[in-house]
């Protein structure tokens, strides 16, 4: 994945926090004068991410883990795929 040209440069290890609502943390992170550097993105079949940055210049990445219980390789029909 390439770096956002917003993420600092410092920035050689990323630490995530699992949360139950990766919207709810960002609203809060902005309103206590956060900056988001990586939006809410989605993970096919595992759930959510997004990063911020606190105004002490501190990197977060927060995840939400989704709901589905499927495999994400699946087919639309949500069969998976024999191995040929």
């Amino acid at each position: 994945m390439k770096k956002p040209e917003e993420m600092p440069v410092n920035a050689a290890l990323q630490v995530y926090v699992a949360v139950d609502s990766v919207e709810e943390i960002l609203k809060k992170a902005e309103a206590a004068g956060a900056r988001v550097i990586v939006p809410k993105k989605e993970v096919a079949g595992v759930g959510y991410f997004s990063v911020f940055q606190d105004p002490d210049g501190i990197v977060l990445g927060i995840f939400e883990a989704g709901t589905k219980t499927s495999q994400p390789d699946e087919d639309e029909s949500g069969t998976i795929p024999e191995n040929p």
